[in-house]
């Protein structure tokens, strides 16, 4: 299968090479490209590729603003324990908005471009998030099912 393939490109090749010598055998001109018409100003501007990977400080200023949001929620947290620790209304909001914030901080640290040097650290931040997840998720159903069984 490979040797088909390469006599393809071979052919192909030869074709594109044979063309030229065509052309000029006949006198006909080649096709006008930027680099052979004289006062062209139609250049195409590029912009440079986007980098493979962030630098250090990139990716530091990355996760930052990966965790802020869940450090936020954090914080309030704590005040609303020191002020609402009885009302089971917000603590349940706020535990909903946890799961949330591990889920935004899973995605965004698996869609990162980051340094080979923070990658397996980041990779194994993913895994334990998901885990947590699959924890909640657990302890969720058992709540579910007892609550159910109180009502049999």
């Amino acid at each position: 299968m490979r040797w088909i393939g390469l006599l393809l490109l071979v052919a192909a090749l030869l074709v594109g090479c044979s063309s030229g010598g065509t052309r000029a055998a006949t006198g006909a001109a080649p096709p006008a490209t930027a680099s052979n018409v004289q006062g062209s100003s139609t250049a195409v501007p590029t912009s440079p590729p986007a980098p493979a990977v962030w630098t250090r400080e990139e990716a530091q200023q990355q996760y930052l603003a990966l965790v802020a949001p869940g450090n936020a929620h954090i914080n309030d947290f704590k005040q609303l324990s020191l002020t609402q620790k009885n009302d089971l209304g917000v603590i349940k909001k706020t535990c909903t908005q946890f799961v949330a914030d591990d889920h935004d901080l899973a995605t965004g640290l698996a869609a990162g471009k980051w340094p080979a040097e923070v990658k397996d650290a980041v990779n194994a931040l993913i895994a334990a998030l998901a885990e947590d997840r699959q924890t909640s998720k657990i302890a969720l159903q058992r709540r579910l099912l007892a609550r159910h069984r109180l009502h049999l």
